[in-house]
């Protein structure tokens, strides 16, 4: 039986066959099941978060296989992939990714913009909804201009999860943030594993692995135990 997710011979190259060829994975295998939470953790530059952008169908590898939940990702038009994109990935960012000329629950709704399975008169409540399950809906009509770096984050976890994802791929969701803060947020990302999500995130972070089911390391491009 195929895992949730899985990749074989994964190769992502830049620039190639120019002096500047840079070989930023070197035949990464994996297999994720669902339901896990899983940490990849290394350096800067080692590879991680263009791994994620591949999983999140955000980039496409120069050689291999990616498989999403049974589907050859390689083998699907665009229509399908801003499908996955929108409404079974959410994507969770170190710089939070927010709009700070907004409320927070305006930077929530965004994510609903491109499902057009949602009615825009239903937005607002599914999005006070997922607020107020993260316990931030007192944030709601604040401009995340003038909240701190937990509560951006909060309110980013939230405009990922809005549309109900199946899988969280988060880039150094802790990165920006202080001890503290840093284990709050993964103290919710662990929280929302346990209700069903797939969890994966990449950091350099080596308090990320304690919330984790699993933990692998990427090297130079290349995963190892």
């Amino acid at each position: 039986m195929m895992s949730f997710i899985e990749v074989h011979g994964l190769h992502r190259v830049y620039n190639s066959n120019t002096p500047e060829q840079v070989n930023a994975l070197k035949g990464i295998d994996l297999a994720i099941d669902r339901g896990e939470m899983l940490a990849v953790m290394g350096p800067s530059g080692s590879g991680k978060s263009i791994l994620l952008n591949i999983l999140g169908c955000l980039d496409y590898p120069k050689e291999g296989k990616y498989y999403f939940d049974g589907q050859l990702v390689s083998t699907l038009k665009q229509n399908k992939l801003a499908q996955i994109r929108n409404k079974r990935v959410g994507f969770v960012l170190q710089d939070f990714g927010i709009l700070n000329d907004r409320t927070a629950i305006e930077n929530v709704i965004t994510s609903l913009l491109f499902n057009q399975a949602v009615k825009w008169r239903d937005m607002e409540k599914l999005a006070h909804n997922i607020m107020e399950k993260l316990e931030i809906s007192e944030l709601a009509k604040r401009r995340t201009s003038n909240l701190s770096g937990g509560e951006k984050q909060r309110v980013a976890i939230a405009r990922a999860m809005v549309n109900e994802p199946d899988i969280i791929l988060a880039d150094e969701p802790t990165g920006s943030l202080d001890t503290r803060l840093s284990n709050e947020i993964l103290t919710l990302l662990q929280r929302l594993n346990e209700e069903g999500k797939t969890v994966i995130i990449v950091s350099h972070n080596p308090n990320v692995s304690k919330y984790c089911n699993r933990t692998l390391n990427i090297v130079d491009g290349r995963l190892c135990s």
